[in-house]
């Protein structure tokens, strides 16, 4: 009986020891916000406390920054390319995307996806003891303005992009590149 007792209560205060809330301070200001663009854009797989600090919305005026950790043992570039528009216009698992960001939102002028990597350093100190910093390095960004979203026909421009996904990586890269306002590429990564 003491056993059992011991594992419920273990059971029901693993909740709170293993998962955080939010990736946002509780003295943020756009805390909520941040949460439900969250919410609407579907970004992310990982509950808060699973993910990298950087993984998160940063809110920039009329700019909306979602950043995303891109794993550096897939390095099909021009498939990340392709994944990272897509994931911007239609969201990254079928839901969300630009269409309802800009409309529930109308405060924001653009969007932008930012995808990093984790680089690691080894050092060693005196007593021989290692240290491993991992530091993110942003691979590519993606931009799309509201100004162009609001002339894009979405049941066109969801076959569309399936049917790129679907082709070459370096073709769906070039062609979905034409959909979004703005890119960028770390020149390692081009």
């Amino acid at each position: 009986m003491r056993v059992a007792v011991l594992l419920l209560a273990a059971l029901f205060a693993a909740p709170a020891v293993f998962a955080a809330e939010s990736m946002y301070a509780a003295n943020d200001a756009n805390r909520e916000l941040k949460e439900n663009v969250e919410d609407t854009y579907g970004m992310y797989i990982l509950n808060p406390s699973r993910r990298h600090p950087k993984e998160k919305v940063e809110i920039a005026g009329d700019n909306v920054e979602v950043w995303l950790y891109h794993d550096p043992r897939k390095v099909d570039l021009d498939k990340l390319k392709c994944d990272a528009i897509r994931w911007l216009i239609l969201g990254r698992f079928g839901k969300g995307g630009a269409q309802p960001f800009f409309s529930t939102y109308t405060k924001f002028n653009s969007v932008e996806l930012d995808m990093y990597q984790l680089l690691s350093a080894r050092t060693v100190d005196a007593a021989g003891k290692y240290t491993v910093t991992k530091t993110p390095q942003t691979i590519l960004k993606v931009k799309l303005t509201r100004k162009k979203a609001d002339k894009m026909d979405w049941d066109a421009t969801k076959k569309k992009l399936d049917a790129l996904a679907k082709g070459e990586s370096d073709a769906c890269a070039k062609e979905s590149e034409k959909l979004i306002d703005a890119k960028w590429y770390n020149k390692d990564y081009k």
